[in-house]
């Protein structure tokens, strides 16, 4: 035979909800805000390991994350003429990025040329990117 729950065990049930209901809400949030870098960089190391493509989209999507616009620099393909300083090119990422947040949609590569491609909102921005000497770079990004 059943018993009914008085208010105390009403109350206990209550809270017991209360708490798993906000544990999935900031565990997924936890989750969430790493998950692109996190899950990027496993499948980086599984798939090719440090001069994956992916792993390259990786160390981008955590400057972009981080706000480190100058690590970005470093990741330019030396084809591209560099006719500002890395302040400068970090400052301009700055202005054009800062209150964006880049979701990783896909990556594509054929040979030694590929692209990434992030979403933000309803706008989508495109990474260009390149194999030089084993490694791959980005060939273009907001040189404008």
């Amino acid at each position: 035979m059943a018993r009914k729950l008085n208010w105390l065990g009403k109350l206990v049930v209550i809270a017991v909800v209360i708490v798993i209901v906000m544990g999935g809400y900031f565990g997924g949030k936890l989750i969430y805000n790493n998950m692109p870098t996190n899950l990027l960089t496993g499948f980086a190391v599984a798939r090719g390991g440090t001069d994956a493509p992916e792993a390259l989209i990786a160390k981008f999507s955590g400057a972009m994350t981080n706000k480190t616009y100058s690590d970005i620099f470093s990741m330019l393909s030396s084809t591209i003429p560099k006719s500002v300083t890395e302040t400068e090119f970090a400052a301009k990422l700055a202005a054009k990025f800062d209150n964006t947040n880049l979701v990783l949609e896909k990556i594509t590569t054929e040979g030694e040329k590929g692209f990434a491609v992030f979403s933000s909102g309803s706008e989508y921005v495109t990474v260009p990117i390149v194999r030089e000497n084993k490694t791959w770079k980005i060939n273009y990004f907001a040189a404008e």
